[in-house]
């Protein structure tokens, strides 16, 4: 690790660079100032690319929060964007970064807050101050402080009836008298407002208090990325934060472990909102975030959670009892790893038959545990493991600029402990093996420490948080105008839902459920005779003819992988050479890059042209793949038949389930692959099924081999005799389609997940509702399920797309293996969409209107789409999808500032251009708890006539910095071969073949006009074709007018 003086920075500033990728283009520098404050600096010097990007993470969360005020770390994120000193507008970062390309957002988790944007390159340094202001005289405006409280309390809303915060805000009524896992981290208008208020708590000094013991320098870490060289860095952020405040870290208290031993073990069952049966097992472990050479627990999780031969997921699935299992301290957030402990959990998601049999599947989870203790840590898996590392961060694969920063800040938090030369590379870093370690843990994963929580709709459906009457959170105005009354859900006795028998180890009449404070959810706790019973099973041997006893026969350590590469050359380059712009250009019919400039002078100098994939013959497109220089490939592959009954509710039912069992019957080969940064998956898609196959090219063809193989085996008559005769193979096959059930019955749980299919339904003639398919799945038969199959493979018409590091040779040789049966055919190659794509042309008339109640009465916000249809595209496709775009781009902000910020009418409002099989269309998508479909359409309506005004007042030089922007962000290239190939997959799936496509749509918007856009925004105001879908929470009928 290099130390040195820096260069362009106050001599008092210790430079350092940390260890990076052999693959990294990019470059490093770590500031260290002597306030306890560090900056990452990342300088791209590829001028093709355009984004930049920056991130600050704050050593303080909810963890943090004062009991008085839970959800404080989550109102101070808030309320940094709403202004400071230097730059006092409530929306003027966001305003900047709208015309300028870029974004911003933040997340408060339990023990830091991260806060995030990017933007155009050129603009990076003006958005870097905008952002260092934050931390350093933010106004925390009060006139802002009610705003605010309401979103929090929508966002709170958002999340209210998803089952896993439910879960996890569970754990907490369990934890250790103030101990910080008992804090309600997300925040709502009680116990930000309510509660403080009956306590005499000012929360905005409590805010203020928050920020000056939290928000100082040595809490505080950048990373900043951009195209300068890092000297221009270094100048940026010394000039930008050289002011921050410099106070000391405070000090934690020494919380422990955050449940107490004599509480455990704890069984707990918990009524979800969603039609689920999901098992979970956890214990609460030493943290290990320091451990990051040796990661003790990966190795303990790549076991539990083994898909292949001899784990304990291939013994469920063989019995029906499960379809998933996850296991693992899970990196997604602080809850589950920390500064005090590690969550270990092992997730398991059961079939009905699983259910009613769940004490033998804890059963085998505790004897594949103690299988793994007798074998003892083995030296060969973990060196598979370290094998599979060094390969990802050999070859890493360039990120999104924004999600990068956040990441890198993240990681550089003083409780992480990382070292600075480790900072890149720590979560790929493998390099001790410690089996005492690994052995300790296993040691403290026993029956009498744990947590079970059993989460099943066999114990009736949550019918969400009911509104309490008077309450503020349900009476709050926006604008004087008068709120659209919602009506009130009667009072649902949840306790009379008894649950069901699919769990004959528990008595519903034993006790009422009691409820979690926050989220309202309902949960019995088991006594302790039941526990005991239990913990007499699990810590005895099987019974001689259990299910647990077959499972101790069949349970064993896996396989070693034979997907693991070991040859990563690259193929030569091919001999001709990548058109150059003016080439592409003049294919265009464009006289030259200047004239691009002759109405917008600041638009965007064109990198390298796209390389595009080539036809090799018969259904196979291809694209030696040059720029990445990674010896990875993908090879996609569309198989479609031309039939109209694919847009029946049934055959779209049967097309499901048979991606779903095909899958399964691959499991244990793709999980293998997996492993080795190989992926596999299938797909059904309208048109028939997709198989997606990925990775490092050396053994892709062996898993490509295997995945076409079985398809063809599934168009056997012969093969579905045998499978029709396994007792193990019709077990797994109704436990797919008991889970796919279970999977569109859910579908409609969020109301803007129902709305968005509402609008799907009207405008697309193919497009079933989730019911229908669910209606039509129910009566689905394993015979018909192998009648389909044996009709649909042998007709499939097969397309390949092949990008990556192979020759246009090597891909007709990989072509040329395929099953005879499933290779491209010519006379296939008909350039018409199958099954044909209809869309319904919307009728000149009143606004089509479809609203339904939510399927979870209890859920109270109202979702709505306002979609326009403006027609198929024109002759020239580029300019007609570039013009609505620009249009979304220009209302995004100026939308969401108003509806959401100011009128408050709810958490999401937002805007974007609609691409339905080649008709355009805009959409308005917006969520309220407080108003109904007719008010929240009303409001949209009235934005967009005063948005009019704007957009013909808007100075010249906003106006061409969002067409500039707009266009940067179509120029950019992708960083990764995956990208590559959706974008050209993207195509291929509709036969249009335009693979450059944004390099199109970005000279298209270099002839736009403001004139152009007024017109189309007067075409959407005075447009008949209008589509409103509407989804209803609780159980209001509110008709829009």
């Amino acid at each position: 690790m290099e130390t040195r003086p820096a260069k362009r920075a106050r001599g008092d500033v210790q430079c350092l660079t940390p260890e990076k990728s052999p693959n990294d283009a990019l470059s490093y520098r770590l500031l260290a100032f002597p306030n306890g404050f560090e900056a990452l600096l990342v300088s791209c010097d590829d001028a093709k690319k355009g984004r930049a990007a920056a991130s600050v993470a704050v050593a303080a969360g909810s963890f943090s929060d004062p009991g008085s005020c839970q959800g404080l770390a989550h109102y101070l994120e808030h309320m940094l964007f709403m202004g400071s000193s230097k730059y006092p507008g409530e929306d003027e970062m966001e305003s900047f970064l709208a015309k300028n390309g870029g974004s911003s957002n933040a997340f408060t988790d339990c023990e830091h807050t991260c806060y995030y944007f990017d933007v155009n390159k050129t603009e990076l340094h003006t958005a870097v101050d905008m952002l260092a202001q934050f931390f350093i005289a933010p106004l925390l405006k009060t006139d802002s402080a009610e705003r605010e409280l309401n979103a929090i309390e929508s966002e709170f809303r958002l999340t209210q009836n998803a089952d896993d915060s439910r879960v996890e805000a569970l754990y907490s009524v369990f934890a250790k008298e103030r101990h910080p896992f008992r804090n309600f981290g997300w925040g709502n208008l009680r116990s930000l407002k309510e509660e403080p208020a009956q306590k005499g708590v000012d929360i905005n000094e409590e805010l203020r208090k928050f920020f000056l013991e939290h928000y100082q320098a040595p809490q505080l870490r950048l990373c900043v990325y951009g195209v300068e060289s890092l000297d221009d860095l270094e100048t940026l952020v010394v000039t930008s934060f050289s002011v921050l405040p410099c106070g000391s870290a405070p000090q934690r208290a020494e919380r422990g472990l955050p449940f107490e031993v004599q509480c455990l073990p704890l069984l707990l069952r918990v009524r979800p909102v969603q039609d689920t049966h999901k098992l979970c097992i956890a214990w609460q472990l030493p943290r290990t975030q320091h451990l990051y050479l040796s990661k003790p627990l990966n190795y303990v999780a790549h076991l539990t959670g083994h898909e292949g031969a001899g784990s304990l997921q291939a013994w469920l699935k063989s019995q029906g009892l499960a379809t998933e299992v996850d296991a693992g301290v899970s990196d997604e957030d602080d809850w589950n790893s920390n500064a005090m402990c590690s969550m270990f959990s092992i997730g398991l998601t059961l079939t009905e038959r699983g259910l009613c049999q769940w004490p033998e599947v804890v059963h085998a989870v505790f004897l594949y545990i103690s299988m793994m203790i007798r074998e003892g840590p083995q030296k060969w898996i973990h060196d598979e493991l370290v094998q599979a590392q060094d390969v990802g961060w050999r070859f890493l694969e360039e990120t999104d600029p924004m999600e990068y920063v956040q990441k890198l800040a993240c990681q550089m938090l003083p409780d992480l402990q990382r070292q600075r030369e480790h900072l890149l590379k720590s979560e790929w870093m493998l390099s001790q093996w410690d089996p005492d370690g690994i052995s300790e843990f296993l040691r403290l994963m026993v029956p009498r420490s744990c947590f079970i929580v059993l989460l099943s709709s066999a114990y009736g459906r949550a019918k969400g948080a009911q509104q309490e009457p008077g309450k503020a959170s349900g009476d709050q105005e926006a604008e004087g105008e008068e709120e659209e009354t919602l009506a009130e859900d009667p009072e649902v006795d949840l306790t009379s839902q008894s649950p069901a028998a699919a769990d004959p180890h528990f008595d519903p009449q034993a006790q009422t459920p009691s409820v979690e404070p926050h989220f309202k959810t309902e949960y019995w706790k088991a006594g302790p005779e039941e526990v005991s019973r239990w913990m007499g099973l699990w810590e005895s041997s099987p019974g001689k003819d259990s299910l647990a006893a077959d499972a101790a026969k069949q349970m064993r350590l896996p396989d070693r992988n034979p997907f693991l590469a070991t040859n990563f050359e690259l193929c030569p380059a091919p001999a001709e050479q990548e058109s150059s712009v003016e080439t592409w250009l003049s294919e265009l019919g464009v006289e030259s890059e200047s004239s691009l400039r002759s109405i917008y002078g600041n638009f965007p100098k064109l990198p390298r042209p796209p390389q595009r994939p080539v036809a090799l013959g018969a259904g196979t497109w291809h694209l030696q793949e040059t720029v990445l220089q990674t010896p990875r490939s993908e090879v996609w592959l569309k198989l479609s038949v031309p039939w109209p009954s694919l847009g029946l509710a049934v055959q779209q039912a049967r097309l499901a389930l048979l991606a779903r069992v095909l899958s399964d019957s691959l499991n244990e080969v793709s999980y293998l692959a997996e492993q080795a940064s190989l992926d596999l998956r299938i797909r059904d898609e309208l048109y028939g099924l997709d198989v997606r196959v990925g990775g490092f090219h050396e053994k892709l063809p062996l898993l490509l081999h295997a995945a076409l193989e079985q398809l063809k085996l599934f168009g056997s008559p012969s093969a579905w005799q045998e499978r029709l005769d396994s007792p193990q193979f019709l077990r797994r096959c109704s436990a797919q389609r008991e889970e796919l059930l279970r999977s569109l019955r859910n579908e409609y749980t969020k109301p803007g997940d129902h709305c968005a299919d509402l609008r799907r339904s009207m405008v697309m003639a193919s497009r079933t509702l989730a019911t229908e398919r669910a209606d039509a799945l129910e009566a689905l038969q394993v015979t018909d399920l192998a009648a389909f199959a044996q009709e649909l493979i042998p007709q499939l018409d097969v397309e390949v797309l092949f990008i990556g590091n192979a020759t246009s040779e090597d891909a007709r040789q990989l072509v040329a293996a395929f099953p005879a049966e499933l290779r491209p055919k010519a006379e296939a190659l008909a350039h018409v969409p199958h099954p044909p794509a209809r869309v319904v042309r919307v009728p000149v008339a009143e606004p089509l209107v479809w609203v339904e109640d939510s399927h979870d009465t209890g859920n109270r916000n109202v979702a709505v789409e306002m979609y326009w249809q403006l027609g198929p595209v024109g002759s020239n496709e580029a300019k007609d999808a570039a013009q609505v775009e620009l249009l979304a781009d220009l209302i995004a902000e100026p939308l969401f500032d108003s509806l959401r910020t100011k009128q408050q009418i709810g958490y999401v409002a937002s805007c974007g251009a609609r691409w339905t099989h080649r008709v355009q269309g805009f959409s308005v998508w917006l969520m309220s708890s407080k108003f109904g479909p007719a008010e929240i359409c009303r409001r949209a309506l009235k934005f967009l006539a005063d948005f009019q005004k704007t957009l013909e007042d808007m100075p010249e030089e906003d106006f061409a910095q969002h067409v500039c922007s707009l266009a940067a962000q179509k120029l950019e290239p992708d960083r990764t071969l995956n990208s590559i190939q959706a974008v050209a997959w993207a195509e291929l799936q509709e036969r249009n073949h335009l693979f450059d496509r944004s390099w199109r749509e970005a000279l298209a918007l270099a002839a736009l006009s403001r004139r152009e856009l007024l017109e189309l925004l007067r075409e959407l105001q005075g447009s008949k074709r209008l589509v409103v879908a509407a989804v209803v929470g609780g159980r209001a009928k509110p008709q829009p007018k």
